[in-house]
């Protein structure tokens, strides 16, 4: 991975572009024991340079928000995509609880994964 970092130290977007490809085609966002510190220790960042990070390029959402956003863009592609799979095996695919994958999926989307199955049906 490119270190560019800012004048300041801090790694910069080319950074962040990057270690957000790894997280993506590795998807890393599917293991639901996924913490800060293992993105810490992956991408070899500090606390306070992850923070800059989220706050200047992943529209100041704190890492779990961030992961959580690529959790929920998953679950909506499987959704359209596979019409057949149960709530419980899209929220294992993405590395939630049932009960989390609802909470997130109605916070995200403003209504329950059967209500928006319900509306997007035949798409």
């Amino acid at each position: 991975m490119s270190s560019k970092t800012t004048d300041r130290g801090v790694p910069g977007e080319e950074f962040f572009r990057q270690m957000d490809e790894l997280i993506r085609t590795q998807r890393l966002y599917t293991d639901p024991n996924l913490q800060r510190r293992d993105i810490l220790g992956r991408f070899g960042l500090t606390r306070r340079n992850l923070c800059a990070l989220m706050s200047a390029h992943a529209d100041g959402q704190s890492v779990t928000a961030y992961i959580n956003s690529l959790r929920m863009e998953e679950a909506v592609r499987l959704l359209h995509e596979h019409p057949e799979m149960s709530f419980t095996d899209i929220s294992e695919s993405v590395g939630l609880t049932l009960a989390t994958f609802r909470d997130q999926f109605k916070h995200r989307f403003g209504m329950t994964p059967t209500e928006y199955r319900q509306k997007n049906k035949g798409l």
